[in-house]
């Protein structure tokens, strides 16, 4: 047994074991449904043989009603949702964007200030930050 498609379908893989006789009236059978459709399909529109109204329901007429769903989806509900999914990626996706921007200009600006271009003053910020980090160090090592 071929187990090339094992990785895909899994243990769901279905074995027909048909016979050559039942297969064969299978195929048989389906090839005969799909010509006599085509012929009645020639007859009636190609031939104008029959009215196609006679056959054709409002379902099929209709194109099964695919386009006024979606017409009717889009237009109601389904604006309602994208204008809310628009509300939200306005709101909150942009809305952090924009923030976490505005905060990061804002700390530029403030730490500007600092940096003036004296060196005695980026001595001296260094030496406070030095001894900050070892009054945090001492503060947790354990003497006893």
């Amino acid at each position: 047994m071929n187990t090339w498609l094992e990785p895909v379908v899994g243990a769901n893989e279905a074995s027909l074991n048909l016979s050559g006789a039942k297969l064969t009236f299978e195929l048989a059978l389906s090839t005969i449904i799909a010509i006599a459709g085509i012929v009645a399909a020639y007859f009636v529109y190609l031939k104008n043989k029959l009215d196609a109204r006679l056959i054709e329901l409002p379902f099929f007429a209709n194109g099964w009603y695919i386009d006024k769903g979606i017409s009717d989806f889009v237009g109601g509900i389904g604006q309602k949702g994208f204008e809310l999914i628009a509300a939200f990626d306005r709101v909150v996706i942009d809305g952090a964007v924009n923030g976490i921007g505005r905060a990061t200009r804002g700390g530029a600006a403030r730490l500007r200030t600092i940096q003036n271009g004296y060196v005695r003053w980026y001595a001296l910020m260094i030496a406070l930050g030095t001894v900050l980090v070892l009054v945090f160090v001492l503060s947790q090592v354990s003497f006893s």
